[in-house]
């Protein structure tokens, strides 16, 4: 009897262990942000950030913000603003417009492939958004 209670134990805990595996998915993604952010964004970066992290994303003397070669689409989009707003760009860190920063996070979401909806990027969104910038598919 001894052993058929181990057993189920044994059972529950395997069953337990299962249904958390189960249910550990990645979060949705509730940042949304619209094509006109994403343009801006993209307006912003070419002027401030290109110059280390290239035209391309692909980095020259800083890392790259996209691809294979990054590690941004594993970050979740607070992540990547909160980074860029305090610390970017260099020589005058933190120094864009909240707006700018927001702007630049739209194009790196877009960047890494999310896709504009007609729900502007706000940043409790942006906080509020624990899934990675790329998509799971």
């Amino acid at each position: 009897m001894r052993f058929n209670g181990m057993w189920v134990r044994a059972l529950l805990v395997t069953a337990g262990v299962t249904l958390i595996a189960v249910g550990a998915t990645a979060p949705s993604p509730v940042a949304h942000f619209t094509a006109a952010q994403a343009s801006s964004g993209r307006n912003t970066y070419m002027a401030q950030c290109s110059y280390c992290h290239g035209a391309n994303l692909a980095g020259v003397f800083a890392p790259a913000l996209a691809g294979s070669g990054s590690n941004v689409p594993y970050q979740s989009p607070g992540a990547i603003y909160g980074y860029t707003s305090v610390y970017m760009p260099v020589g005058n860190a933190g120094g864009l417009r909240q707006e700018d920063y927001v702007d630049i996070t739209a194009f790196l979401m877009q960047q890494n492939g999310r896709i504009p909806s007609s729900t502007p990027l706000t940043l409790t969104a942006i906080n509020d958004d624990q899934s990675p910038m790329t998509p799971s598919k």
